[in-house]
């Protein structure tokens, strides 16, 4: 009855709004509005939060090259349609995702000789709203050069923004007011509102035609401008969503699936093969030294090692990553062909044999010289389980039609996939090629030559991860000697416990953890949170949190929960209550934790493990060392 009386309401606006130029489309929920205007000729939106405008009249459209703007235009047509459904995805943050939404069609068609139209396709969720550009085919063979995408925002206060940032040592941009906002901002785009609300901006479903970025517009001074490179499309073809987030806090951007639902679902059939997991990795392990002497290096015998570690402790994936084929960036280097002193075919058995699949590394230089296509069927015919991409170079709409035909070769050759060295943004697109299992969107911990610091990573699952799962390398645990070695550049901050907690907080379906087996095993009562850690899992709910200063997240698989959180540089005590647990079940917790004198500079490696039986009604209290942070693993033991 509710739905037919939201249908019925959105019509009405609809038909209301062709007389007078102005259609209207709520939430399902009726908490967020979208008004649609043509004003001067031009189409307009203005979006409504209960009662707050978030962003007030704002332009939509595109520019196509060799043709003067769009004007004089009217609307022709337009629908509104509800749409609500639940769907089971292979892997994600929840196991079952709700997807509801009202829709809008809009047709604007110009009154002049020309008679060209804009077709707006926007959705509002009660998490937000999206939209996308519809182009029409005018004649067979048709194909057209998108110049600009117009699509702006036009913030209504003052306030606080945060954004990414891939320049200078990758920290995020602000926390500043939105006079400090540079001329151009790279997505998300996180804007807090006088009021405590939280936006944010972004892209869903990149395809076809170049992502953007945001540029400040001289018009107004909290007036943001969509800024698209030149794309050209064959027709008839749709752009990517235009996304904004709405939260009442910071911590509902984090929950939600609206990136994902905007989507298409899977276009693998067969996804047997796909399988979410944790890896070992050789390359920070270069120049690690044993107490028995032994020297890590890009060998096939220490290959073999850290693929003992992880079948002993039913970890799944072992990457092997540069330089295995020769000098990643030298031309010369043919990823068919493995350097002498190094037999990837009898790796590859050998991790066979103890049930571990093999990644391999692929730069870009080699992978283009020498064929994609060629490339990945040799990895497959060997036995390689999947690839890591790196360094892909280009721009625009050619490193987003590159990235896509990455990823369907992979799926056509059945190798897992993640992309690494500043790929195109994460846009949801997971759920399409549930094989894409990760993208370092940001830098990863230890990357390059330097090193990422509490007040970084905080901010990680609050903007990098809206657009879905990350790879960033947590996990270290030889925190005070790592630098010594060859790959390490800069000190490592941070604390073991801290490492265990953003490797669970941040939401991935490839968890590569870096350090080696040695010091896994040295600190093994630590290491029991990793194989204790599910590979899948069916909820994630933020417990509490603030952007630049901590978060704390509960994931469940099956009746399994882990609870983990992290801090700034600062240290927190915290209650996490269990009312989340079953009432009338008993559970066990083991608890992984800081010192009271651990410290992310000075005290690394300082923890204890403890264990307590809890149920619904109990409250534990952590307490999280500065750069640290908290994990608990609880455990159904029964009635």
């Amino acid at each position: 009855m509710i739905l037919h009386r939201l249908l019925f309401l959105s019509v009405f606006f609809v038909l209301s709004g062709i007389r007078a130029q102005i259609l209207e489309v709520n939430s399902p929920n009726e908490s967020n509005k979208v008004k649609i205007k043509i004003e001067n000729g031009l189409p307009y939106y203005r979006l409504q939060s209960n009662d707050e405008v978030l962003i007030d009249w704002s332009e939509l459209g595109l520019k196509y090259k060799n043709q003067t703007e769009f004007s004089n235009l009217e609307t022709i047509h337009s629908k509104v349609t509800p749409y609500t459904n639940t769907w089971k995805p292979l892997w994600e943050k929840n196991s079952i995702i709700e997807n509801s939404y009202n829709e809008i069609r809009a047709i604007f068609k110009e009154k002049s000789n020309l008679m060209r139209s804009i077709v707006v396709n926007l959705r509002v969720y009660d998490d937000g709203i999206a939209w996308r550009y519809e182009i029409p085919i005018i004649s067979a063979g048709d194909s057209i050069t998108v110049e600009k995408d117009l699509s702006s925002f036009n913030l209504t206060e003052n306030g606080t923004f945060w954004a990414f940032n891939d320049h200078g040592n990758k920290k995020h941009l602000g926390p500043a007011d939105i006079s400090q906002i540079p001329d151009t901002v790279q997505t998300p785009f996180l804007f807090k509102y006088p009021s405590g609300k939280f936006i944010a901006i972004l892209e869903a479903g990149i395809k076809n035609m170049a992502n953007f970025i945001l540029t400040k517009s001289e018009k107004a001074p909290n007036l943001l401008v969509s800024s698209m490179g030149v794309s050209v499309v064959e027709l008839p073809e749709e752009t990517s969503w235009r996304v904004v987030m709405i939260g009442e806090s910071e911590l509902d951007l984090v929950e939600s699936n609206l990136v994902v639902n905007l989507n298409p679902p899977s276009k693998i059939s067969d996804t047997s093969w796909i399988k979410t997991g944790i890896s070992t990795w050789n390359w920070r392990g270069y120049g690690y030294k044993t107490l028995d002497g032994y020297e890590y290096g890009l060998n096939t015998d220490a290959q073999k090692r850290f693929i003992d570690f992880a079948s002993k402790n039913g970890l799944e994936y072992h990457l092997i990553d540069a330089n295995w084929y020769g000098p990643e960036f030298d031309e010369n280097s043919d990823p068919s062909t493995p350097q002498e002193n190094f037999n990837v075919e009898e790796i590859l058995s050998y991790a066979k044999n103890k049930n571990v699949g093999v990644f391999l590394y692929l730069n870009d230089v080699g992978a283009k010289k020498f064929g994609l296509e060629k490339i990945l069927k040799q990895f497959h015919e060997w036995g390689a389980v999947g690839i890591k991409y790196g360094f892909m170079k280009g721009q625009g709409q050619e490193k987003v039609l590159y990235t896509n035909k990455v990823i369907e070769l992979c799926a056509k050759n059945k190798l897992l996939l993640f992309f690494h060295d500043l790929p195109i943004p994460p846009s949801g697109d997971h759920r399409t090629w549930p094989h894409l299992l990760a993208r370092e969107y940001g830098h990863a911990q230890a990357d390059g030559k330097y090193s990422v610091y509490p007040e970084n990573s905080i901010n990680q699952p609050f903007i990098n991860m809206l657009g879905g799962p990350l790879d960033m390398n947590f996990g270290w645990f030889d925190l005070q000697e790592a630098v010594e070695r060859i790959k390490v550049k800069e000190a490592i901050p941070g604390t073991v416990a801290g490492e265990l907690a953003k490797m669970a907080v941040i939401f991935s379906g490839y968890i590569c953890i870096p350090d080696v087996p040695e010091e896994y095993m040295a600190k093994y009562d630590m290491f029991d949170f990793v194989k204790r850690f599910p590979r899948k899992f069916d909820e994630y709910k933020v417990i509490s949190g603030a952007i630049d200063k901590y978060i704390s997240v509960a994931r469940r698989s099956g009746e399994k929960w882990v609870v983990a959180s992290y801090t700034n540089n600062e240290e927190r005590e915290m209650k996490i209550e269990l009312d989340f647990l079953k009432a009338g079940k008993k559970y066990k917790a083991y608890l992984y934790e800081d010192q009271l004198n651990s410290d992310y500079l000075t005290n690394k490696e300082a923890y204890k493990v403890r264990e307590l039986k809890v149920d619904h009604k109990d409250i534990i209290e952590i307490f999280m060392a500065p750069g640290g942070g908290n994990c608990i693993i609880l455990e159904e033991v029964g009635g």
